[in-house]
């Protein structure tokens, strides 16, 4: 049960980032570059798709957290 919840406090703090990040498009790629350990040519090859796929999945998180994730939590 430990374990689940510094999971799910962890990918929390990682959708705050993300949707800071996400403000500025270049930052996004640099955080992302920078975390998963990417070299410059292979993120800035990756860049528009990474964009696209944490835009999406952002948003879709964003929602679902405020829905149901939360309301679970005591």
């Amino acid at each position: 049960m430990g374990i689940l919840k510094l999971c799910q406090e962890k990918e929390k703090e990682k959708m705050k980032q993300i949707q800071q990040y996400l403000i500025c498009p270049q930052n996004l790629t640099i955080l992302w570059g920078k975390t998963s350990l990417w070299r410059k040519k292979i993120y800035k090859k990756r860049k528009v798709m990474v964009l696209k796929i944490f835009g999406m999945s952002t948003q879709w998180h964003l929602k679902d957290l405020s829905s149901t994730h939360l309301k679970r939590q005591p």
